[in-house]
């Protein structure tokens, strides 16, 4: 049982998730900088040294948010709610990612025959999902991954319509295999060097 137990605490020292250094961009035009920690509601835990108070901050008083390790995040609106969004690509048009996790593998423990906790031995695949917006917009629409697809044209048509080259371009499934190996970030570069 005792080995059951350090097994269990080394399991989850390895999973937390920690706090890292970075700055965040106030509306009001200041900035923090300190540690970061962006919880699963979207809110932001910041710290500006370890011997601080913690405060919680949301978009009501921040704008983005940059990791020094990497990492830009603004907060945007999708389907009337709001996120926190991770910047991918800026230009024109503004390409946002997310990662959508596929199930991992847990280890159940038990204590005298009961379940009492379970620990994350790895996480799933993780595969990016894309948002795309209009620089300087607010607003930002869901992009699916797949730019075989009638899905994806009718999103990405409504934001490059001001591009017919670019639009007659992307119509053709073998094309976007060719030329942008099916790459969603390849094609929003695309448009954003050449429809100006």
């Amino acid at each position: 049982m005792k080995n059951l137990l350090v097994l269990f605490l080394f399991l989850l020292s390895i999973n937390n998730f920690s706090q890292e250094r970075g700055i965040i961009h106030l509306r009001d035009g200041s900035k923090l900088i300190g540690s970061i920690e962006v919880k699963p509601n979207g809110k932001i835990k910041y710290r500006k040294d370890k011997n601080s108070k913690k405060e919680i901050l949301d978009h009501k008083r921040v704008k983005k948010l940059r990791f020094f390790n990497g990492g830009n995040y603004e907060y945007k609106i999708l389907n009337n709610s709001i996120i926190l969004a991770r910047i991918g690509l800026i230009g024109k048009l503004n390409l946002y990612y997310y990662l959508k996790d596929s199930p991992g593998m847990y280890l159940p423990l038990y204590s005298n025959g009961v379940l009492s906790v379970g620990v994350e031995l790895f996480k799933g695949k993780e595969k990016k999902g894309y948002y795309i917006g209009r620089k300087n917009e607010d607003l930002i629409e869901n992009l699916f991954s797949n730019p075989k697809r009638g899905k994806f044209f009718s999103v990405i048509s409504k934001y490059t319509s001001d591009c017919p080259e670019f639009i007659k371009l992307i119509k053709n499934k073998s094309v976007i295999k060719k030329k942008f190996d099916s790459d969603v970030v390849q094609i929003i570069r695309y448009y954003n060097q050449n429809c100006k």
